[in-house]
């Protein structure tokens, strides 16, 4: 995954979110690749370093729907809005040192299925991703 490597790449980007970094990366389908936005350059670096510092601020990057029917995928999409930084799929499952097997396992671990907030966010983004579908066919 090209964000996988970003974050090898790029270690100032390892506190960019998955859905965060359409805004300070371009994507290079054909590649694979993300490269960082030249305004974000330091100055009389080269090109050699980048510098996120507002990284925290209000953007909407897309990601597919997923249902929770779906599983490892469906907690794969939870961990990618969640976690930061991560260089592999083990790396992602990992959470205080240990590595755990599913992404279920991890997400718990994290503490990202504690609660019913996380199905309101579910049922939340389905009923918006359906609302715009009803738009765009009363246009």
């Amino acid at each position: 995954m090209a964000w996988f490597l970003a974050n090898e790449q790029f270690p100032n980007a390892r506190r960019i979110s998955c859905t965060h970094f359409p805004k300070y990366f371009l994507s290079h389908k054909g590649r694979r690749i993300w490269t960082p936005k030249a305004k974000y350059r330091k100055r009389g670096s080269g090109g050699a370093n980048y510098e996120f510092s507002k990284v925290f601020e209000k953007f909407v990057g897309r990601m597919f729907n997923i249902s929770p029917r779906e599983g490892e995928r469906y907690f794969l999409r939870i961990l990618l809005l969640n976690k930061t930084g991560a260089t592999s799929s083990a790396h992602i499952r990992t959470h205080e040192g240990v590595q755990y097997s599913t992404f279920r396992e991890a997400c718990c671990a994290m503490g990202l299925l504690s609660d019913d907030a996380e199905w309101i966010r579910c049922i939340y983004d389905s009923f918006s991703s359906n609302l715009i579908l009803l738009q765009k066919s009363l246009v």
